[in-house]
């Protein structure tokens, strides 16, 4: 039984906040969600898959699937970071980055990073390609739509 005024208050603030479970070891603060563990699965796989497009394939079809993922990968941070923002807003964001990043080329800045970390060239390019932008905005695209496809099913399911 409270004594104090100060206890009855705190008793007041516990009752109405009912006490939450989190699986694993992931604390509410980083703000775990099934869509953030979903993001992240799909994420790991199109690292993998783009790896594998780009080292294992040669020629151009290989770089645009490679790009392509890139663009899918790119899209999935900004989701991860941003997990209640629309499917459209994702993409703009996402398809902006990849165009900064595509004409940070004509700098040669990318290629000077690079020069001086190799592994850089998985997330700067060296050489600017104007045909990069297309098979960006497709893998954006496609992305989004998958992504939106989703949404719109988890929203059906459950209500």
């Amino acid at each position: 039984m409270p004594t104090s005024g100060q206890d009855r208050s705190e008793l007041a603030v516990a009752s109405a906040s009912p006490e939450r479970t989190y699986p694993g070891p992931v604390s509410p603060a980083l703000g775990a969600s099934p869509r953030r563990y979903q993001l992240s699965a799909a994420a790991a796989t199109v690292v993998v898959a783009g790896l594998l497009a780009t080292n294992l394939g040669h020629g151009s079809i290989s770089s645009a699937i490679g790009d392509g993922m890139y663009a899918a990968l790119i899209y999935l941070l900004v989701a991860f970071a941003t997990p209640r923002s629309h499917a459209r807003l994702v993409a703009a964001i996402a398809l902006g980055l990849c165009v900064a990043v595509e004409l940070t080329q004509l700098t040669g800045a990318s290629a000077a990073v690079v020069e001086w970390w190799g592994p850089a060239r998985y997330l700067l390019g060296t050489t600017f390609e104007p045909v990069d932008l297309a098979a960006y905005t497709a893998g954006v695209v496609v992305t989004a739509l998958v992504d939106r496809g989703r949404s719109t099913q988890a929203l059906t399911t459950t209500s």
